[in-house]
């Protein structure tokens, strides 16, 4: 098998940039879409269609084997002709398990229709089968383009669906159809999206029938063992809420449901970033040059800190007016939980998963994961009698340290990056300070003002501003982001020729 990475030299700022802008919007889409529906269908339409969402999202999760998160390291190393071999063999293999996901779901929708105690769940679970298979291509061209520097392709192109799909199931619903005839709208946009995603990647990467075992040996050697520990993850977060369900009142789950909310946007942000990084620092390490991947993963994860620490200090000071303002005074005892669950954010300044993939050794990923989820669930259960619901969320941090920790032993193994370097303390501690200063500021300027949703706008504009104001001041941001926020300002990368 071939070897000799071809990937050009591409802009990691911009390309960063092009992921956040692009995750940032179909995230908040997709929360946008939420809120829509949850007004337009009535209680029953719209909790069976997010039991919709819940299957598919558990079938791709558990039939999808990170594929997809291969392709970030074998694209930035193969040659161009593995590349197209790598492509094909990725589609194929969509093609077995996209048709087994849709094959459990037809078979198995009237038992999980009867499992949710919905009738209706069984044709909905007919039309959304597809759904598993359309997301594995998505997600396969969405990394793909960002490993070979399309990133801007890949983000425009996400923006585009996430509209497309949310304003189809929504206008739908409101012109007054039933769910079954959104949910079949929903569907053709998802099957469009997928050829358009597999002609994009015969375009920039081409195609070539060819089994080639040695090739897709290393290929799963590598990706099964991430998606198991992702699996187990994607669990963990989920046993959690069964944990508290099994043990307290529906009332008490509702509230921990809603203090154990994380912002999908900015829980994703490190791994977006990461994509970018991945492969120009796989090319380095094969290049042997270990010292510059350290180095440029510590500016990455200064520049995910950037953006989650003010965000982070915004919310834990003003977690409580957050949670009224979002799900009403009813849940206001849910901000201790929010807080602690907010914790997770600074954490994954450190995203463990890239690490592993910049080593390509992923076999140690399940040991951390399992250890995660034992922890996790372990110390949650034992929290719960001293501090109720409390418990369980400080279990999901106690997880969360424990996967990182041994994420690192193991790391360093092939990678040595230290715990300093994984968090880039050197960075990290000046803008988590500015980030407190700026919002202990807004919020005693706004500390008068008790309407839930005034209060935490004006703190979120107070404290970013100032977050602004003092990052130019003390000189965390230095003439290179400074260059690039003004270029993003005026709006240039979108102009340029992809």
């Amino acid at each position: 098998m071939e070897t000799e990475p071809k990937l050009k030299n591409v802009n990691l700022k911009d390309q960063s940039v092009f992921l956040v802008i692009g995750n940032t919007f179909r995230q908040g889409t997709i929360m946008l879409q939420g809120m829509i529906l949850a007004r337009l269908l009535t209680p029953a339409d719209f909790g069976s269609f997010r039991q919709v969402i819940l299957v598919i999202t558990l079938l791709y999760t558990f039939t999808y084997l990170s594929i997809a998160e291969s392709s970030s390291y074998f694209l930035a190393r193969l040659s161009r002709t593995d590349q197209k071999k790598f492509t094909f063999q990725s589609l194929f293999a969509y093609v077995i398990m996209g048709n087994l996901a849709l094959l459990i779901i037809i078979l198995s929708r009237d038992k999980i229709a009867h499992l949710f105690n919905n009738p209706s769940l069984a044709e909905l679970l007919l039309i959304a089968s597809i759904f598993p298979m359309s997301m594995m291509v998505n997600v396969h061209r969405s990394v793909s383009l960002v490993t070979i520097g399309k990133a801007e392709i890949s983000s425009i192109l996400s923006i585009v669906f996430a509209v497309l799909h949310a304003g189809t199931i929504c206008i739908i619903a409101a012109l007054g159809y039933p769910l079954i005839v959104a949910l079949k709208g929903y569907a053709v946009v998802y099957f469009l999206d997928s050829i358009v995603s597999v002609l994009l990647m015969l375009k920039y990467i081409g195609i070539k029938p060819n089994i080639d075992m040695a090739l897709i040996k290393e290929q799963y050697k590598f990706s099964i063992p991430y998606w198991f520990s992702l699996s187990i993850l994607f669990a963990y977060m989920q046993i959690h809420k069964l944990l508290v369900s099994s043990v307290f009142n529906p009332e008490k789950f509702a509230l921990f449901s809603v203090g154990a909310m994380e912002l999908p946007v900015i829980g994703n942000i490190a791994q977006q970033i990461a994509l970018v990084l991945i492969p120009v620092s796989v090319q380095m390490r094969m290049r042997g040059k270990t010292g510059e991947v350290i180095n440029l993963w510590e500016k990455s994860a200064a520049k995910v800190a950037l953006i989650t620490m003010p965000v982070f200090m915004i919310l834990v000071f003003s977690a409580k007016t957050f949670i009224v303002a979002v799900w009403g005074s009813l849940y206001e005892d849910a901000w201790v939980i929010f807080i602690i669950i907010s914790l997770l954010m600074p954490l994954k300044i450190c995203d463990i998963t890239s690490l592993y993939k910049i080593t390509g050794n992923t076999k140690y990923v399940i040991v951390s994961s399992v250890a995660a989820l034992i922890v996790g669930l372990g110390s949650g259960y034992l929290l719960i009698a001293p501090l109720g619901l409390l418990g369980p969320a400080l279990g999901m941090i106690l997880g969360k340290l424990t996967q990182i920790y041994l994420g690192l032993f193991f790391i360093r193994k092939d990678f040595p990056i230290k715990l300093h370097q994984a968090f880039a303390f050197k960075y990290v501690w000046k803008i988590t300070l500015v980030s407190f200063l700026a919002c202990v500021i807004a919020k005693f300027v706004t500390l008068k003002i008790d309407q839930p949703i005034i209060n935490f706008i004006l703190n979120s504009i107070i404290g970013g501003g100032l977050f602004l104001v003092f990052a130019l001041k003390f000189s965390v941001l230095n003439a290179e982001d400074t260059a690039l926020i003004k270029k993003w300002i005026t709006l240039k990368p979108l102009f340029k020729k992809a």
